[in-house]
């Protein structure tokens, strides 16, 4: 149900948030239950549904008909969920890191009793939860990759323009609308990790993982780039001998 957050169906809103931050006024879910236990439920459906595409599109986290297919198991993602990026903007607000807007409403998301309010939440939420257990997934897969959450480059940085010999780690999907694109992991001759983006549409995806089994020899535009303490090479406009 949704409610306005005003004069009219108004609900109340708890304050007992870990940062301070104020709501704006907005549209309020009266849901009834964890939302991100529901993102969870929704990430689960899409996955063991082959056409991903199409359950993602039909599956209202927010309906009955999602809410009636929780299980133990999506209860303890959730959990998971809640835990790691709760340590994630924890040790952001250790270093002090400048949290974004997102950042600042995720950490009212995962860190507010919603059940006070029978588990309204602000509109905002809602796409939040969606993404959350594919920004969760994405930070495990990330992790593997760079073998932990610090890494910093080998040896003397790169020139701009460079060839190097890439070993292939792993395919990410990245989950941004803005974005969407499969991240290629390679590591190069001093195990930095390096990064090639290729469009998810792109026909010959199939013909490069094929030919990525073997090692390749890449040139292009040798950037660092940093996701927080995890420092690596992204290469703009790459070509790969054949």
């Amino acid at each position: 149900m949704t409610v306005y957050h005003g004069k009219r169906n108004h609900v109340p809103v708890t304050t007992d948030y870990n940062i301070n931050v104020t709501p704006h006024p907005s549209f309020f879910h009266q849901i009834g239950e964890d939302l991100i236990t529901l993102g969870c439920i929704q990430y689960r459906l899409t996955n063991e549904n082959p056409d991903r595409a199409s359950i993602e599109a039909s599956y209202d986290i927010t309906s009955d008909s999602v809410k009636s297919r929780i299980t133990h198991e999506d209860r303890i993602l959730a959990h998971e969920v809640k835990s790691h990026f709760g340590k994630k903007l924890m040790m952001l607000t250790l270093l002090g890191t400048q949290l974004s807007s997102f950042r600042k409403d995720l950490n009212v998301l995962i860190n507010t009793d919603f059940s006070k309010n029978d588990y309204s939440y602000p509109d905002k939420f809602i796409g939040m939860a969606y993404k959350l257990p594919y920004f969760y997934q994405y930070d495990k897969e990330l992790a593997n990759i760079f073998g932990g959450a610090h890494r910093k480059i080998n040896g003397d940085a790169r020139f701009p323009e460079e060839k190097s010999k890439l070993t292939f780690i792993n395919k990410i999907r990245n989950h941004l609308k803005a974005d969407p694109t499969f991240e290629y992991w390679f590591s190069d001759e001093k195990d930095n990790r390096i990064l090639l983006k290729v469009d998810c549409n792109n026909p010959l995806l199939p013909v490069f993982d094929l030919m990525i089994k073997e090692p390749i020899s890449v040139s292009g535009t040798f950037a660092t780039r940093y996701r927080e303490e995890l420092q690596f090479y992204e290469v703009r406009n790459w070509q790969f001998d054949i």
